[in-house]
Parts: structure tokens; sequence; C-alpha cells
């Protein structure tokens, strides 16, 4: 059987992500993504990795704003790895996929994710990743960027996991199963809308933006709390989310 993880990297942290997880799968081919191969045939496992730029995938005009950043240029070029997946009608029949990326270690909602995009793209091919798609972090130190401590351990160790759901041929709920993985900051959030109350509603509404969160607090909060916006609904609505209502809000 033949794995292949496709990288895109501009300072180096994905392709050594990227390395980690083929060490994890055991027998995996690496390919930057400016060199990966357009037939995949015989390929039954494709990981895709790529850095996370302005909360996705990397786009030519983003890619040049690395460049200069980057005074001995960036470790991959054109294509990018949108670029790349979106160059494909279809894959061979029977592959497996798996997608991550690299971002900075805060609230997905914030930085957004290049690997759920990449999934995105995955789907709309036919083949969605076997698991849920995984971040792994790096942090900016005097300028540069770097991989926080201990993730290129938990990359290995991912890639061991996405090794196993191959042979078993089920990869259904694996990334909680890997020490560190911060998969459930990157599942969508449709059940954060279903009526519900309590601490359900508290813990849904602490992983959505303020803006969002108000207005779900409105919605559920119950006639006495959001009539007219008045203070006392305010106070109301402050006292059981966390959030600080303001007139902005609202538009």
């Amino acid at each position: 059987m033949r794995a292949i993880v496709v990288y895109e990297s501009m300072f180096g942290d994905t392709e050594e992500v990227a390395r980690a997880v083929a060490d994890g799968l055991d027998s995996a081919e690496v390919v930057p993504v400016d060199r990966a191969p357009r037939d995949l045939m015989g390929c039954d496992l494709l990981v895709v990795g790529a850095p996370t730029h302005v909360h996705g995938l990397s786009r030519p005009s983003t890619r040049r704003a690395a460049v200069e950043q980057a005074p001995g240029g960036t470790r991959t070029h054109e294509p990018g790895m949108r670029e790349w997946l979106g160059g494909f009608h279809v894959l061979p029949p029977g592959t497996t996929t798996a997608a991550f990326d690299t971002r900075l270690r805060k609230p997905v909602w914030l930085t957004g994710s290049a690997a759920r995009a990449a999934g995105k793209l995955l789907r709309r091919l036919g083949h969605p990743p076997v698991i849920p798609a995984t971040s792994f972090f790096v942090e900016v130190v005097n300028g540069e960027t770097r991989l926080v401590d201990g993730e290129r351990a938990r990359a290995r160790e991912w890639g061991e996991s996405l090794a196993r759901a191959r042979r078993t041929g089920s990869g259904r709920g694996l990334g909680s199963g890997v020490p560190g993985c911060p998969v459930t900051g990157l599942q969508d959030h449709r059940w954060a809308l279903r009526p519900s109350g309590g601490s359900t509603l508290r813990r849904s509404l602490r992983r959505r933006p303020a803006r969002a969160r108000a207005r779900t607090a409105a919605r559920t909060a119950g006639p006495a709390d959001v009539a007219a916006e008045s203070d006392q609904g305010k106070a109301r609505i402050a006292e059981r989310t966390g959030v600080v209502m303001t007139t902005d809000m609202w538009r």
C-alpha cells in the first residue's frame, strides 16, 4: 500500500510536522506541494498539510507576503495547496484522506483552519478525511515562527493513529484519542444553535465570537430578558453568559 504526505510550508514548520506524521505512518512518501504528482493512482492514503493563512488555505497574495518575510525564500512555491487540490476532478477510488495544519495557539474561530478548508475540498472530491482535521501549533519567537514544544512528538503520534485507522479500515472519532489533539476546537458549531439551557448553553456560547454569542443569548434568554434591550435584560444576559451587550452587537 502507498501513502503520500503532501505539504505546503512557508518557513519550515509545516514541513517539520509533515515529516513527523510520515515517521508515524512508518512508510510514507513526503512531497512538497509544488512537486506533488497529479496522478495519484495506486495511492491508498493521501495526507495533506498546510499553514493557516487568513482563516484558511494560502492564496497567491498571502504567499507573496510570506516571501517578503523570508529573505532566503519560502520552503514551497507555486502552486499552493488550495490550487493543487482544486486542480483535481476526482481522486482514485478507495483513496483515504486526512488533513492537518499549523496555526497559532488561539481559538479556531479567531485563527481559522487550513486543515478544515482542505477537508472541504477533499469532501467535494468525494473523499472526506477519515479523521477530524487536526492543528499543530506554532509560536512567534524573536520575529520567527517555530513549533511549540511537544508538537513534533504529537504529530508522530497522530501519524501512528492514522496508520492504525488505515489498517483497520475505520478512523471515525479517532482524533479524540490522540493525546492533546484539539479536535473539538475544529468541529462546527451547529450543535450550539440547538435550543438548550443551563451549562450546555454556556459551554456553546463560550466557543463563539462575542457578537454571535450575544445574538444567541438574546434568542434563548426569554421574553423578559430581551424586552426592548432594557438595561435589566442586558444585565441578565451578561450574568448568564458573560457577554456584556452593546448597541453595536444588534446591528
